[in-house]
């Protein structure tokens, strides 16, 4: 319920982000402003969707679906960092295909599951889901944090001038 019109939009975004960004890396050899714009963009569709829902979630589920689902609620609320910073990531993840950091994607997501699982499990062993799903949403937000972090770095390209991009691939190639 809360990451499906979510995941649409971040599409619709991140095929723009995607082409734009590329764009400025051929062009200028950073894309740090198309990146910045859609991290502005991002925040200013997510924080206040999110806050929101944290706030009326455990109710609004109860006063929808019934009483039995505000635990539903509860577990949306919990869930809101979570979905607010991969509404973010998975938009601007697309940084490490255009900066071609596919190993370094790839060893982040190694980490990323190691951590999920042994949070999901710490709290499963505790026999308490909402410990389980809030170890879940902070691990899984600071390690989105990281891929925000990582996605900015790679922005900056290779902070050469296009000209002298052209005269090193130029070069390269003769």
């Amino acid at each position: 319920v809360l990451a499906g019109p979510a995941s649409m939009l971040a599409t619709a975004i991140g095929n723009v982000f995607q082409q734009r960004a590329a764009d400025d890396l051929r062009n200028l050899g950073n894309c740090r402003k198309t990146w910045w714009a859609t991290f502005g963009l991002l925040m200013v569709l997510s924080v206040p969707t999110y806050a929101l829902i944290a706030l009326i979630a455990p109710d609004a589920f109860a006063l929808i679906f019934g009483e039995p689902w505000r635990a539903a609620g509860i577990y949306a609320r919990v869930l809101c960092p979570f979905f607010l910073l991969s509404f973010a990531a998975s938009v601007l993840s697309r940084m490490t295909q255009l900066a071609e950091k596919q190993k370094q994607d790839m060893l982040w997501q190694f980490a990323l599951f190691a951590l999920v699982t042994t949070s999901l499990f710490y709290g499963a062993i505790a026999g308490r889901p909402v410990l389980a799903l809030s170890l879940f949403s902070a691990s899984y937000s600071a390690m989105y944090l990281i891929y925000l972090s990582m996605s900015y770095k790679y922005s900056g390209g290779n902070n050469a001038p296009p000209s002298e991009l052209q005269t090193t691939h130029t070069n390269v190639a003769a």
